[in-house]
């Protein structure tokens, strides 16, 4: 069966619902959390029409998540995370929220190291990428060292897991 969606991609450029072929859709929603605008995430139907919406205090850091008990997971960008190197406005995160449908923040966790992907896991607890100073001394032995020199600091990726009350489960340096 041919497809009712125009196969050349430059024509279907633009904004909003651009193509949609009933035959060929598994229905749904699509949940999208705009890192350029204020905060909303909205919830898009299979029509590309908003079936729900939410307006989150901080713009968000990389993505949002239906979780598993109906509430929206969010990744905000942590307003007070120091610039860590080049791109790093664009893509930390580190201000963590569960929101019910109504707009309530029933749980929060900050972490200005975080810089993008964060994965909510089924016991509640929270898993995510930060970056750390490496260990004195280690910068020296990385070929290459940094862009700007001894003088600057490196920083190595780590992965933490967090609790409900926000206490560190453990962390794995790289």
């Amino acid at each position: 069966m041919a497809s009712t969606v125009d196969q050349i991609t430059q024509r279907r450029r633009g904004v909003g619902l651009i193509a949609h072929d009933p035959a060929l859709s598994a229905g749904g929603y699509t949940l999208i959390a705009p890192q350029t605008a204020d905060g909303h995430v909205y919830l898009i139907d299979i029509a590309g029409n908003v079936a729900h919406e939410w307006k989150l205090p901080v713009r968000a850091g990389r993505h949002a998540v239906i979780l598993p008990n109906g509430n929206l997971g969010y990744n905000g960008n942590h307003p007070r995370s120091p610039d860590r190197y080049a791109p790093w406005s664009m893509w930390h995160g580190g201000d963590f929220y569960e929101v019910t449908p109504d707009g309530e923040t029933v749980w929060r966790h900050e972490d200005p190291d975080h810089h993008h992907d964060a994965q909510w896991l089924p016991n509640g607890h929270l898993l995510y990428a930060a970056c750390a100073p490496v260990p004195e001394g280690f910068a020296s032995s990385v070929p290459g060292g940094t862009a700007h020199g001894c003088d600057e600091i490196m920083y190595g990726d780590v992965i933490r897991e967090v609790d409900r009350s926000g206490h560190l489960v453990w962390e794995w340096k790289a």
